[in-house]
């Protein structure tokens, strides 16, 4: 499982509990989806950039012959055009895949949280993570300021997806947050 990082961190807790809406689910969810974009944007500049590149290393200076500089300088015109376009197609993609799945909040209880989890990859490395282990859904890491925020024997709201109900995409702290409008599913 990847790093998750929780939004327990932007609860104010002089407040009183922060309210989970469907709504805010479905809008912190999309949120990630959308970021995305930033990254396609940077590969695509990347790519526009080293095309450039190349297009004026090998126009000046080529080692091929007509017919060679034709084919390259089409594949470098193509290249970020290609690019362009599987990047429109796997962020139109993401959102409809977003668009599409049902989620569910299911309560679960935190059986401890670890501050420093040696965590062994493939038996050859290994290295110390914050984690948190759930009744449910396992080990989830999360950053070292929500190992304050969470105790041994917590209830917390946890969002899955129904097609992958052990997978948590986002973690509410009962001591913080409140459901409104939510039916959660008893485990």
């Amino acid at each position: 499982m990847g790093n998750y990082v929780s939004d327990s961190l932007k609860a104010d807790m002089n407040d009183g509990k922060k309210k989970i809406t469907p709504q805010l689910i479905y809008d912190s969810l999309e949120l990630g989806y959308k970021s995305n974009i930033v990254l396609y944007v940077i590969l695509f500049i990347l790519v526009l950039f080293l095309c450039g590149l190349f297009f004026l290393v090998f126009r000046f200076d080529s080692p091929f012959n007509e017919k060679g500089k034709i084919i390259a300088d089409a594949v470098l015109i193509a290249l970020p055009i290609l690019t362009a376009v599987f990047c429109a197609y796997f962020y139109f993609r993401g959102i409809k895949k977003h668009q599409e799945r049902e989620y569910t909040v299911i309560v679960d209880t935190i059986e401890r949280v670890v501050v420093d989890d040696r965590y062994v990859h493939q038996r050859r490395h290994s290295h110390m993570e914050h984690a948190m282990y759930l009744w449910h859904c396992g080990r989830v890491v999360i950053s070292y300021a929500e190992t304050s925020l969470h105790s041994e024997g917590d209830k917390a709201f946890v969002v899955v997806d129904k097609k992958h109900p052990n997978v948590p995409l986002m973690i509410f702290n009962d001591k913080y947050y409140e459901l409104v409008d939510i039916e959660p599913e008893e485990l």
